[in-house]
């Protein structure tokens, strides 16, 4: 919260002064609203001579007000557990390490006290007194005029340093010790355990322990040694009156000198009091504010008001855990409050998104959009401001996460594959980011120009996609294609190839194959048939002469499928003889009678030259255009098959049918290699 003006200060202490609690000043046209807010109040109050000194319980730093001639006011900065105000120096014990710091006067060296860690001190008229931490032991240093640094033995728990002597109470009976001057026996305490003492100019006070009363000694020039009956939690004795502070009602009760209203108190619950030269000084009980009496020509009796600071406002800063990258997300401040003001309702507010631009404008709107783009750990940040421009900020941490991507193929590989062929690759990712294409292994398949596959081998080919990522997208998971790459297909095309040959020829063949280079290979499949030798094929018998082509592979070209050709090997037949004519010649024969039928093989083929059932005949439609030729019957006796070395023809004499009588047959010769010859016969 901002400080506000001393008019603003002036209300705040208006309102400590009637025990309330603080409220926010008129709005100011045009202006922001200021919102008071206490940060505290005072505790060990102490007075001296015409000024005083106490402790802030929110910083527990020293804080003093009044006369100021030897620089008594100045209190070193710091925190501190106690302070004590004496004529014109003072000290206090640093919360830090327990040392004493005095500042003020120091014709006697008072503003020099010894070192080491202290409970308790106390100052004096130019001397001070403290009690040791380590063992409860007095020290004294300064003026010793009247022997009043000249300090007893033993353990104490309390000290209290006067003008020209000072009183402590005793740790082990709690009974009290002075020392000093003693001209109005302000040295001779009472008998008795306490549990607090006061030392002043020429008299002193204590409470009295178990009952709570005041015992005051020394002087009563002014009454101030008459103490009131009563019980007491707080006692103090000045140069010429003094004051206590009433167990039931916490009212400040003050007696001796009353002149310039010393014993005078304001009304009021009080928790301590000190009386000093010319004033006292008491600690209220409601909020901690210091309230002075009597004099005040050096403001002595103007202490200063509570101190007050910034409450900032709160609220709520909220955020997701973790988004994706390109994803927006919501950061918002929810909750605002100024606590302790529920009036306080009017708030902008900024935010920064994390994104290097920083804070945007305040708005009065409570959250925010925030675009990612980059990956990574954003700073998110928030301010809450409210209606005086105090401020609150928060921050959280947003995971951005890598946004997730797809990869995919948009091309299908050839299937099959062959060596020599090309493949272009095309493939996408969602994220839209460049892809780098593999193929492999090199020894099967290569890629140039980022797509286009070369098949080089047969084998298994690997073209593979990957995205690497950016800022933005993570790592793709890989895809692939895997391709099977054939070596290329070879065919083999036969020559013209005749469909049959006569035994004992050559027959000069021809194939070409595949793009390889390989040469075809023609072999012979029935070598008791025929025999192959580079592209002739030898007949070497009669039968089905099957000739193979074949073309080994490479390693870049399959080998072709195996192409046969079969040649019928057969006799060299060239018709039949006389007595009778080859079709369409009919041969008119008498029913009944043999029939010789000569025909060649170029040469004596042995007995089993005729198929298995052969020759046979089969009725025909006489054909009455047909020439004729008379054929006189057989001059053998018996019909068959016979050969007659001397004209190397075959004779076959055929038995006919008198039952054939006045019809037509065909005659069929069936040779052992397969060929048929045929003859047209009529019968009468």
């Amino acid at each position: 919260m901002k400080r506000i003006s001393l008019l603003a200060i002036g209300l705040v202490a208006l309102a400590a002064c009637n025990d309330r609690a603080p409220t926010a000043p008129a709005v100011v046209p045009d202006a922001p609203q200021l919102l008071i807010v206490p940060a505290g109040g005072y505790v060990n109050v102490s007075t001296g001579s015409n000024y005083a000194c106490a402790r802030r319980t929110d910083t527990s730093a020293v804080v003093c007000w009044g006369q100021n001639d030897y620089n008594q006011l100045a209190a070193a900065a710091g925190a501190y557990t106690q302070v004590s105000a004496g004529l014109d120096h003072a000290c206090a014990i640093r919360a830090s390490d327990a040392a004493i710091v005095c500042w003020g006067s120091n014709g006697a060296g008072e503003r020099v006290p010894p070192a080491g860690a202290f409970s308790q001190v106390s100052a004096g008229n130019s001397f001070g007194c403290a009690i040791r931490s380590s063992d409860g032991s007095l020290a004294c240093w300064g003026a010793n005029s009247s022997n009043q640094t000249a300090a007893p033995a033993g353990a104490y728990t309390k000290v209290s340093a006067g003008i020209l002597h000072s009183c402590a109470i005793r740790a082990d009976n709690s009974n009290l010790r002075c020392w000093g001057f003693n001209s109005w026996g302000q040295s001779n305490p009472p008998t008795g355990a306490f549990t607090q003492v006061s030392a002043g100019e020429q008299h002193a006070c204590g409470i009295r322990a178990g009952t709570g009363a005041v015992a005051c000694w020394g002087s009563t020039y002014y009454g101030q040694s008459a103490a009131p009956a009563g019980v007491y939690t707080s006692v103090g004795a000045g140069w010429s009156h003094s004051c206590a502070i009433r167990a039931s009602d916490g009212a400040a009760v003050c007696w001796g000198n009353f002149r310039g209203g010393l014993t005078q108190p304001p009304a009021g619950a009080y928790r301590e009091v000190s009386v000093g030269s010319s004033n006292a000084c008491a600690v209220r009980q409601s909020d901690n504010a210091l309230v002075c009496w009597g004099y005040n020509d050096v403001g002595q009796s103007s202490p200063p008001a509570l101190p007050t600071k910034h409450v900032a406002p709160t609220a709520k800063l909220t955020a997701p855990f973790r988004v994706v990258a390109l994803d927006t997300f919501t950061v918002a401040l929810g909750s605002a409050q100024v606590p302790g003001y529920p009036a306080a309702t009017t708030f902008t507010y900024q935010f920064d998104c994390g994104d290097g631009s920083g804070y945007r404008a305040a708005s009065s709107t409570p959250n925010a959009r925030c675009a990612t783009r980059v990956a990574g750990t954003r700073a998110v940040r928030g301010k809450v401001i409210d209606q005086s421009g105090d401020t609150a900020s928060y921050a959280v941490r947003v995971a951005v996460e890598p946004r997730p991507q797809t990869l995919s193929f948009t091309s299908t590989p050839p299937n099959p594959a062959y060596v020599y062929g090309t493949y272009v690759v095309t493939a996408r990712s969602t994220s839209g980011l460049p892809l780098t294409i593999k193929a492999g292994p090199p020894n099967v398949c290569t890629i140039t120009g980022g797509s286009r596959v070369s098949f080089v081998a047969s084998g298994g080919c690997s073209v593979t996609a990957d995205q690497a990522g950016d800022s933005t997208y993570h790592l793709a998971q890989q895809v692939r294609q895997s391709i099977s790459v054939n070596r290329v297909p070879q065919t083999i095309t036969f020559g013209a190839t005749p469909a049959s040959a006569i035994v004992g020829s050559a027959v000069t063949l021809s194939a070409t194959g595949g793009a390889s280079g390989q040469p075809v290979v023609l072999s012979s499949l029935t070598p008791a048939v025929c025999t192959v030798s580079g592209a002739t094929a030898q007949l070497v018998a009669i039968g089905s002469c099957i000739v193979a082509a074949n073309q080994t592979a490479t390693p870049w070209y399959d080998a072709a499928p195996q192409v046969t050709r079969t040649i019928a090997v057969v006799w060299s037949f060239a018709g039949f003889y006389a007595p009778v004519q080859n079709g369409p010649v009919v041969n008119a024969v008498t029913a009944g009678n043999l029939v010789e039928i000569p025909f060649s093989l170029a040469g004596n083929r042995g007995t089993n030259v005729l198929a298995l059932n052969a020759p046979s005949s089969q009725a025909v439609a006489c054909d009455a255009n047909a020439t004729k030729n008379k054929v006189a019957a057989a001059k053998r006796a018996t019909a068959g098959l016979t050969f007659d070395a001397a004209t190397a023809r075959y004779t076959y004499t055929w038995a006919t049918d008198r039952a054939w009588g006045g019809t037509c047959r065909a005659f069929t010769l069936t040779l052992a290699d397969g060929t048929t010859h045929t003859l047209q016969f009529s019968f009468k």
